[in-house]
């Protein structure tokens, strides 16, 4: 009986000591609920960081660590580089930069772009309302269902963002 007591007593000893309540064991590290801040990095970042890896001097582990990103996300970067490449080359976007996103009907929002700047220059204020309605009917001219545009306020809002 007491060898029993004592094989009990042992492992009762080792449980404190396993790898779940040990930093980095199975469980996990010590640091709970603490997320990494998301951070997104410019077309020129981005640009730079590939041309680094191109350049064949330095691991991607290093480039990513100056760069201040994960290796996967260096990694998806450079799937991505003749996307970046372009986009950086072209000039079309501004270098600090993020995304680009691109309107789902361009046409339309040109037109309403161009509305807009003709209604400051004459200082003539447009409300919501008779934005979408110009959107409207430029959709109907340039040909899109109103199925594929939907002028939404939510619409609206996401053009003005």
């Amino acid at each position: 009986m007491a060898n029993l007591k004592e094989y009990f007593d042992l492992s009762v000893e080792q449980s404190k000591e396993g790898p779940g309540i040990q930093p980095g064991g199975i469980s996990g590290s010590a640091k709970r609920g603490t997320k990494r801040k998301l951070e997104n990095k410019s077309f020129k970042e981005k640009y730079e960081a590939i041309i680094e890896v191109e350049k064949g001097l330095k691991t991607k582990k290093k480039i990513a660590e100056e760069f201040g990103i994960p290796q996967n996300t260096l990694s998806t970067w450079i799937k991505k580089k003749d996307k970046i490449k372009a986009k950086f080359l072209t000039g079309d976007l501004e270098l600090t930069r993020k995304q680009a996103r691109t309107a789902k009907f361009p046409d339309i929002e040109a037109a309403l772009l161009a509305l807009c700047k003709n209604a400051r220059q004459q200082n003539t204020p447009i409300d919501g309302e008779t934005m979408r309605a110009k959107a409207r009917l430029y959709a109907e001219q340039l040909g899109v269902s109103s199925t594929e545009f939907d002028c939404s306020g939510d619409w609206l809002e996401r053009v003005n963002t």
